[in-house]
């Protein structure tokens, strides 16, 4: 049976050359080829990987980089934004990406899915029959009330 990671994240280290949006805690880089010798360590025959919102944003091109070298161990998740007037045309595009498994929507909404019940409504031009959405809270999971 294959083992598989449901989520790593990659990224390079914060240079000029791929400039972080923000700092983060945690190891300077965790390249692919450190992923995957990780990966082979611990006997994991794969991943998925996260492209990495708080250092890059909605930019997923490090990740399509690590797929494209490594197309057997990895499939992507790309952080979209939902207030992007182009977001269904964004995720349209992505799904057809190559590894490409889904999107995931990276901001905390302050009590939106407590008060419908689910996502539901949020990005109504998600193309639902082309890939999967997450949604990923943030650091303050307390919900507003009104």
């Amino acid at each position: 049976m294959a083992v598989i990671d449901s989520q790593v994240h990659v990224y390079e280290a914060d240079t000029p050359a791929r400039p972080w949006v923000q700092k983060i805690t945690g190891p300077r880089h965790v390249t692919g080829e450190e992923q995957v010798a990780a990966m082979d360590a611990l006997g994991i025959d794969g991943a998925i990987i996260v492209s990495t919102y708080m250092t890059y944003r909605y930019d997923s091109s490090y990740a399509q980089q690590v797929h494209a070298r490594h197309p057997g161990r990895f499939a992507l998740v790309k952080p979209v934004d939902p207030a992007d007037p182009a977001v269904a045309e964004t995720m349209a595009d992505w799904s057809a990406q190559p590894g490409a498994v889904g999107e995931n929507e990276p901001r905390f909404f302050h009590g939106r899915f407590r008060r419908s019940g689910s996502g539901g409504g949020l990005l109504p031009g998600f193309p639902r029959e082309q890939a999967d959405l997450t949604f990923t809270a943030g650091r303050n999971h307390q919900t507003r009330q009104r």
